[in-house]
């Protein structure tokens, strides 16, 4: 395969992307975005090769961030909820057993103008969408020095019984949380259900 494109192009190989080449000097980042380092029309070209697996980007300092603001008050939350010293992984999941057993899901939920949406979730509210549960559950791992990311899509479990294809529908809209935990991204969905 092979693509023309400017120095202001990035583009992406496909994940089975496999010896990459270029007409002149390009740079390729972990997740395979190619980037030139010239002014030049530039030609690139790669093999598509079977891989056993998708690179893998690991996590940034953004991966950590917690507000400052809030820094204190999460990971006293957190340690609170979390026993176990043994594993990252034990203690996202006493998070999310946290989460299932003491919160309610619900569409109709209001914060009070104010306060923090997250602070008031975790401590009074205990009520809302699957954001307020990823974007808590995100917050309190990365207080506890966990790389998490919170991550939007959709939780679709219908198919069609004609086509035998899944069937995607807005209210199928979804927020969860993606943990590095030994080397990979993990998923970690804290909402009730």
């Amino acid at each position: 395969v092979q693509v023309v494109g400017s120095q202001r192009d990035r583009l992406f190989v496909p994940i089975e992307g496999g010896h990459i080449g270029s007409s002149s000097k390009i740079s390729s980042d972990d997740l395979g975005l190619l980037h030139s380092k010239t002014d030049d029309v530039q030609a690139y070209w790669f093999t598509l090769e079977a891989t056993d697996r998708p690179p893998v980007a690991p996590p940034s300092k953004d991966d950590f961030r917690v507000p400052s603001t809030l820094q204190a008050q999460l990971q006293n939350i957190a340690e609170t909820l979390t026993t176990s010293t043994a594993s990252d992984l034990k203690k996202l999941t006493e998070l999310v057993a946290h989460f299932q057993t003491n919160f309610e899901y619900s569409l109709s939920y209001e914060r009070p103008s104010g306060e923090d949406p997250v602070l008031h979730f975790l401590e009074k509210g205990r009520e809302g969408h699957c954001e307020y549960f990823a974007s808590s559950m995100a917050l309190l791992g990365r207080s506890l020095g966990i790389a998490t990311r919170v991550v939007g899509g959709f939780l679709v479990t219908e198919r069609n019984e004609v086509t035998g294809k899944m069937i995607v529908r807005e209210k199928n809209a979804h927020a969860w949380v993606e943990a590095w935990i030994d080397g990979s991204w993990q998923t970690v969905d804290p909402t009730p259900y």
